[in-house]
């Protein structure tokens, strides 16, 4: 008789490991994030508590932190404005309330930003001046800034709007092409806290780096200026 196979020793299943998004992330950067959720049910689960969770999303104050992207942040001002660039120490100082120096400037009173703006930006700035900040709902940050000329606000770089004009920082804009991000201080990263070997397993199921600033997905436009199209010139059009 041919013997039997010996009986297999069942395996249990390893659980999806269990990941939190921070609350106050931009909702792009939450909803790449249930994407993957949504792509890798069996490795993958979201978390309502943060206190059960296996990796923690959140704005990354330790660059050695496994990351996931970053969340531009400009610094804005009414169109008006006749400011185009500031050092960055008048942002800090701003932010802790102190007196603005620079030239050209006409800063006074607050800085206006949303709930989420603040949040992320304590990460790199530290702990606002109290005063020294005016927390405003997005949609009203634009009317906020324009019914107070002199004042600044920072905003996330993919709710710019027309009616804001981007001040650069010691020189850098996030308008700008080829733009070191590394060397703007109005970067934030999206890192991940929590188990090292699970964080790295959830960092490289993103096929690319989340953003809310596509570099790919910004015109440049060349303008003259003030033309008479007369003359010679119109003879050289024709």
């Amino acid at each position: 008789n041919t013997p039997l196979p010996p009986t297999p020793t069942p395996t249990a299943t390893p659980a999806p490991k269990r990941v939190f998004a921070q609350n106050v992330l931009p909702d792009a950067v939450r909803a790449s994030i249930n994407d993957v959720l949504a792509q890798q049910p069996t490795e993958f689960v979201a978390a309502t508590d943060p206190n059960t969770a296996d990796i923690q999303v959140a704005y990354a104050p330790n660059v050695d932190l496994p990351t996931i992207g970053n969340v531009v942040f400009a610094l804005v001002a009414p169109l008006p404005a006749l400011v185009d660039d500031v050092p960055f120490s008048a942002v800090q100082a701003a932010w802790q309330g102190q007196p603005v120096v620079c030239d050209a400037c006409t800063f006074t009173g607050t800085l206006r930003l949303s709930e989420s703006t603040l949040a992320a930006l304590k990460v790199v700035l530290g702990e606002p001046a109290p005063g020294a900040v005016e927390v405003v709902a997005p949609d009203q940050l634009m009317q906020t800034l324009w019914d107070n000329a002199d004042s600044w606000g920072i905003a996330p770089f993919d709710q710019l709007t027309v009616r804001l004009k981007v001040l650069s920082i010691d020189g850098l804009a996030p308008l700008h092409r080829a733009l070191d991000l590394n060397a703007c201080p109005l970067i934030v990263k999206v890192g991940l806290a929590g188990s090292i070997e699970t964080a790295q397993k959830f960092q490289a199921a993103f096929t690319s780096p989340i953003t809310n600033r596509d570099e790919n997905k910004l015109s440049l436009v060349a303008i003259t200026g003030v033309t008479a199209m007369s003359r010679d010139f119109a003879a050289t059009m024709d």
